[in-house]
Formats: C-alpha cells, structure tokens, sequence
C-alpha cells in the first residue's frame, strides 16, 4: 500500500460523508416544509455542507453558525 492510499480513503470517505449530511437537511427541511432554518457545522466542513444543499432549502437558511457545537463546554453548574 503507497503512503497516499489512506489518505485518499480518508479524503473521499469525507467527501461522501459531507454529501450524506447535505442530502439529509434537503430531505428533512423539505419534508417539515420549513420556512427558516439554522445551521451549525464545524468551519472544516460548513461551506460544503451549504455548497451541496438543493437551492431551495439553501435559500431558506436563516442563520449559519460555523462552530463545532459539540465541542463546546457545558455552560450550566
């Protein structure tokens, strides 16, 4: 196995993934029949997120957040 096997594994295993994401909201902002939604998706993977969205769930996108929320700290003591 080359040393950039992996790598391409790793990269378009991302890719797909991205793409599964994107598909998801299309299928369930369509299906709620939202008239906004809000986003929130690591920086790493939020502009391709957006970027793979039908266009007329992405024209619905009220508020885009790009952060890792699962990663933040728990606020409440």
């Amino acid at each position: 196995m080359g040393s950039g096997e992996r790598h391409n594994i790793e990269t378009e295993t991302e890719k797909r993934l991205i793409k599964l994401i994107a598909k998801n909201i299309d299928v369930i902002i369509a299906g709620e029949k939202c008239g906004v939604w809000h986003l929130a998706a690591a920086k790493k993977i939020n502009r391709q997120v957006i970027d793979k969205l039908r266009p007329e769930v992405k024209a619905k996108l009220d508020k885009n957040i790009t952060a890792d929320l699962t990663k933040i700290d728990n606020l409440r003591s």
